[in-house]
């Protein structure tokens, strides 16, 4: 029993691993991570087996009784499936928090960092939902817009770049 949980110990930590930097690093590799309920994935059955065969094969090294070991993983390994949905629902959650809605960019202030040329983009920088940005833009108006003009956004347009016009001072 102390062989196969070290063996599985070691396969099931490599996996972990490799599957960490995928996502750590971005890898495009689409794993199936769905599963049944979203219970059953590859990232689950992996933190499962990790789970198991580190209290496995600790507790059977440590002198008790297999049987103990073997429910001592069996629940830290469901502890981790739980602790890893957790997470992912919480990673989830930033990044859609973290993605900007076309309107959202309507009538933010901004400040032209790049000349805005007559018909040519230049740039703008802004402050949207706690964090500053830069965007090429576009001019609505039918004249150049100077660096360092204060400008307000109309709209974002299909080709991602922004339509500004120059706010008008009193």
């Amino acid at each position: 029993m102390e062989t196969i949980l070290f063996w599985l110990l070691i396969v099931s930590a490599v996996a972990f691993i490799i599957q960490t930097l995928i996502g750590i690093f971005g890898g495009d590799i689409e794993l199936p991570d769905e599963g049944v309920g979203g219970f059953f994935t590859l990232r689950n059955v992996i933190s499962f087996l990790l789970g198991l065969s580190v209290v496995g094969y600790f507790t059977v090294r440590s002198g008790y009784a297999e049987l103990l070991a073997l429910l001592g993983g069996v629940g830290f390994g469901i502890f981790l499936i739980f602790a890893n949905m957790a997470l992912m629902r919480l990673l989830y959650k930033l990044e859609q928090r973290n993605e900007i809605q076309p309107h959202e960019y309507r009538g933010i202030y901004a400040t032209v960092t790049i000349k805005i040329p007559e018909g040519n983009m230049g740039k703008v920088e802004f402050s949207l939902n706690g964090r500053i940005d830069e965007m090429m833009a576009v001019s609505s108006e039918d004249t150049d817009i100077e660096k360092g003009t204060q400008v307000q956004v109309e709209r974002l347009q299909d080709n991602g770049v922004l339509l500004v016009h120059r706010l008008l001072v009193n």
